[in-house]
This record gives C-alpha cells, sequence and structure tokens, in this order.
C-alpha cells in the first residue's frame, strides 16, 4: 500500500531557517492575551542594548484544530494530534528589517494536513482531502476521514501502535488562529545569522479573542538568551517547559492559558457529559421555579388571599 505518511524526526522547537550554528538547547516562554505582538517586536528592535543586531522577520499564519480523547490522553502526554491549515511560503511574502518593508513574493498557496506526534516526538504529516461522501465508519471521523482513503488504514496503525486503540473516539478540543512571527537575528556587522526566535500569537477562531503569545528559541545562544529574559522580565512571561525539562506542546499552552481564564474550562474538557448534564437540570428546575411561580400567583388570585 502506497502511503503519503511521511515521518519527520524533529523536536518539538526546531526552528525554520535556522542554521546549525543557531539550533541549540530549545526554550519556550508564555505572554499572556494582554501584550500584542507587534509589542513583542517592537520591545525587541527598540532595545538599544541589542543595536548590533539585525532583526529580519517572516510572517505565516495558520489554522489548529487540536483533537484528543475523551480523557484527554494525548494532553496528560504532551502530545498532540491536529488539523493544520497553513499559507505556504515558497518565496517570502514580506521581509523587514528593522521595520523597513521590502516585498518579493509570489502569490500565496495554502496546504492543510494531519499532524500526529507518537510517543517518542516524532511527527508524522498526512495530506488531507476533503471528500463529498463517507465510504466508511473512518470517513466520517472530521480528522481521519480527510486522509487519503488508501492510507487511512496506515494511519489507523500508527494511532493504535501510539497508545490510541480506538483512534475514532479522537475528537475536537480546540480551534485556534495563530499568527506566526520568525524572527532571524543577524549580526550588523558580519551578517551571519546567531539564531531564530520564533513567536506564535493564538487566537480563538469562534471570538476573535488573544489567548497568548508563546515564544520558542534557543536556549544556549547568549544573545537569544538574553533578549528573551527581557521579554520576561518585561510582560512578566510564564515557563513554557515542563518539570521533565521538556517544552510544553502548543496544545499543552493553550490548554493552561484557557484554563486559567475560565475556572469551568478544565471540567467541561474532562467532563462534557457531566456539565452538559448538570446544565440541562439547572435550566430545567429554573423553569420548574417559573412554573411554580406562576401557578402559585394563579391559586393565590383564585383563593382570594
Amino acid at each position: 500500500m502506497k502511503s503519503i505518511l511521511v515521518v519527520i524526526i524533529i523536536a518539538i522547537c526546531t526552528f525554520l531557517g535556522a542554521s546549525q550554528e543557531a539550533r541549540a538547547k530549545a526554550n519556550c516562554i508564555v505572554i499572556g492575551p494582554e501584550t500584542s505582538l507587534k509589542e513583542l517586536e517592537e520591545a525587541l528592535s527598540a532595545d538599544s542594548r541589542f543595536s548590533e543586531y539585525l532583526f529580519v522577520t517572516e510572517v505565516q499564519r495558520t489554522l489548529e484544530i487540536y483533537y484528543d480523547t475523551p480523557n484527554l490522553l494525548l494532553l496528560n502526554d504532551n502530545r498532540f494530534i491536529r488539523f493544520q491549515s497553513r499559507e505556504k511560503l515558497g518565496q517570502v511574502k514580506q521581509i523587514s528589517i528593522n521595520h523597513e518593508e521590502f516585498t518579493f513574493r509570489k502569490k500565496s498557496k495554502y496546504s492543510r494536513d494531519a499532524q500526529i506526534m507518537a510517543k517518542d516526538g516524532t511527527l508524522m504529516v498526512a495530506s488531507l482531502r476533503q471528500y463529498r461522501n463517507a465510504s466508511s465508519q473512518v470517513g466520517k471521523h472530521p480528522l481521519l476521514g480527510m486522509i487519503k482513503r488508501d492510507d487511512q488504514e496506515a494511519a489507523l496503525t500508527f494511532l493504535k501502535e501510539n497508545g490510541l486503540p480506538f483512534p475514532l473516539a479522537l475528537k475536537g478540543m480546540m480551534h485556534v488562529s495563530n499568527t506566526d512571527l520568525y524572527i532571524g537575528v543577524y549580526g550588523k556587522d558580519d551578517k551571519k545569522l546567531r539564531g531564530v526566535i520564533n513567536l506564535i500569537a493564538s487566537y480563538d477562531t469562534e471570538s476573535g479573542d488573544h489567548i497568548m503569545t508563546s515564544c520558542l528559541f534557543d536556549d544556549d545562544i547568549t544573545s537569544i538568551n538574553t533578549m528573551m529574559k527581557e521579554l520576561e522580565k518585561q510582560f512578566g512571561a510564564q515557563s513554557g517547559v515542563n518539570a521533565q525539562g521538556e517544552v510544553i506542546t502548543t496544545y499543552g499552552l493553550l490548554y493552561r492559558q484557557m484554563a486559567k481564564a475560565d475556572r469551568f474550562f478544565d471540567y467541561r474538557m474532562r467532563y462534557p457529559s457531566v456539565f452538559n448534564l448538570g446544565q440541562a437540570s439547572i435550566l430545567f428546575l429554573c423553569g420548574l421555579g417559573l412554573i411554580g411561580i406562576m401557578f402559585g400567583k394563579r391559586f393565590f388570585k383564585q383563593g382570594g388571599f
């Protein structure tokens, strides 16, 4: 069976366009929704301590839907499965060197795929197609059903081998749109790449609210590390690394941030049936209360009280 599933062995925070000199230990900080992506970019370029560097930026926009099991197996395992639609960058669309804009670009294209993280951190990517009719139970699944039909069995096998015995139980947990800003840090004199900073601003697709901005960077590069420490101090950032020293996936960071903003969020995600039943029960009791009030008033009027 010919498979389009391509194994891409990457670290969670491998940065696009970075040279070997710029690739080192991955780190991550998270900044709250009160700070915009533009403010962060300006804070870096305006800091006189970094005047010896040039900041070259590249923007990419993505739409993502994260999937998980009802018991949040992937969240607890620091993994993810997601649908991603992204702007495909052949040539750079727009380059900004210290806020001076240059544009040289062919028309943007968009690509869609399913991304599945295995237990060992390997990422499997499958291109997607839109089918008009579902030919099986798998075909009815909102994500797995879009994988090319000849490759669906291979995808199911991969999921089962990686701790998901019931792949069809996967359901959409979060819908977010991202603006990814890649900042290449170059020496002003030698024009050599020092490192890459990846700022990812995430927004709720339903409300449009800014959820957070995560900053991925190479921790062992002194200049980059200094810049990130300044951002952390200036904007009150939180660490995006777990107790095991691993960078938390974007899914995990989003979940943490949304649970912080809404105290019922975690409960709704973990126990959706109980939460929905609770809501229905409250509405039912409110309805009974209103009926009781209406009949009570009528009774008192008829009884002359």
